[in-house]
Parts: structure tokens; sequence; C-alpha cells
């Protein structure tokens, strides 16, 4: 009532009580409510944000909230994805029931756990360069995205930037990407791959008609924010 906020041993309390009686193949799920000013024990982002990290790889997923007007948007939503949550913010009370009822729905929801997206080139010479977006780690050429737990009808978008050499005209595929993930349904491990291609091309008229402007808009926002 002092204004200290332990959120440390909050989260880690909260992630304990989940593990201590976790489902085996059900959804689990911590979900911090708090303005994000971290100021008692542990307060340093990337740690809180590796226990969050390490609660979802024991099966324990982490989404937040933000409360008040003055939070730390920052923490709060590296919380979530590191714990492959979700993130929210509320200005009141008044918005908590249907942050609630929409967890709660989307708990019920649930068609895949453990989603994991890797993008690697698919031929020489290409590189991805970053992944926006996502906290991704790199694995030799390869980029691996973990994700928060995906419902029925959800839709994710990943932006990444890639190099793709230019020293030969044609159709290539340039970046092979697979999607991992337990079903829920089926209690088993799915992977789904797809290779993702692209035109070379020395026409000045051509790549500038073959510009996609919705999704380079997209790329900018991702990019600035």
């Amino acid at each position: 009532d002092d204004g200290g906020t332990n959120l440390h041993d909050g989260l880690a309390l909260g992630r304990d009580e989940v593990l201590r009686d976790l489902a085996q193949g059900g959804v689990n799920r911590v979900i911090l409510l708090s303005d994000g000013m971290a100021n008692v024990g542990v307060v340093d982002p990337p740690a809180l944000a590796r226990v969050a990290a390490g609660a979802a790889d024991k099966g324990a997923r982490i989404s937040t909230i933000g409360l008040g007007i003055n939070y730390n948007e920052d923490l709060l939503e590296a919380l979530a994805e590191n714990g492959r949550g979700e993130y929210y913010y509320v200005k009141d009370a008044t918005s908590l029931a249907a942050v609630f009822a929409g967890e709660l729905d989307a708990i019920q929801a649930t068609v895949a756990k453990n989603v994991e997206l890797r993008v690697e080139p698919a031929c020489a010479g290409v590189q991805i360069l970053e992944i926006y977006g996502y906290s991704a780690r790199r694995e030799g050429s390869a980029w691996i995205v973990p994700m928060a737990d995906v419902f029925g009808g959800d839709r994710r978008q990943v932006v990444a930037r890639v190099r793709v050499p230019a020293l030969v005209a044609g159709l290539k595929n340039a970046v092979r990407v697979a999607l991992a993930f337990d079903d829920v349904d089926k209690k088993t491990r799915i992977t789904q791959a797809l290779a993702v291609g692209v035109e070379v091309s020395r026409d000045a008229l051509a790549v500038a008609a073959s510009v996609n402007k919705p999704e380079v808009a997209s790329a900018l926002e991702v990019e600035s924010a």
C-alpha cells in the first residue's frame, strides 16, 4: 500500500501454483494484473522476461493485463510475448470482465499449443536478416519463432526481412517455413511446411508494379514500432 510492486515474486508464485497442478495435455494459464512498475525484488526487465519464458517452456502460459494510465507497457508486453500469452490494457476495473471473458473463450477454443515457426533459407545466398515483433532465436541460418497458443479462427502475421541475391533472374524458392504445434484434440505433434518464392527481375517497371503496398505498409509499421 506504499507503492511497492514486487512483480517478480508475484509472477513466480502464480507460476508455481499452476505448475504444481499442471494439466498435462490441457491449457494452463497465468494472468498477471499489474501496472508493471516493478520496484521491489527483481526489477531487471530481461530477467523478468526470462521468468515468463521459463514458465511457458514448462507449460504455463503467461498473459498480462496492464492496469491504469501510468503503466509499463514495454515490460508487460515483453512478459506476455516471452510467456507465449496475450497482452491487454484496461483503463479501469469495469473493463476487466471483458478481458477475462476473452481469455476464457480463447482457452476453451485453443486448438494448438507449443507453437513454433521455423524460417530458413531455401536456396544459396538467401539471408534472413530479422524477424519483427517476436522474441525469435537464431539456429544457424534459420530463425525459430515461439508463439502463443492458437485458438480457432486465430490469425498470426510474421514479418521478416530477407535478402535475396539478384545474380540470376527468374523464379526461385527463397524461404522455407515450417509450423510445428501440439494438436490439442489429436494429442499429437504436427508440422506443416511450405516454401515462399520470389521472382528476380532486371525489369525495373515490373519490379515496381509487383510491390504489394499493404504488405509494405505493414512491414514499415512493424519496423518503426
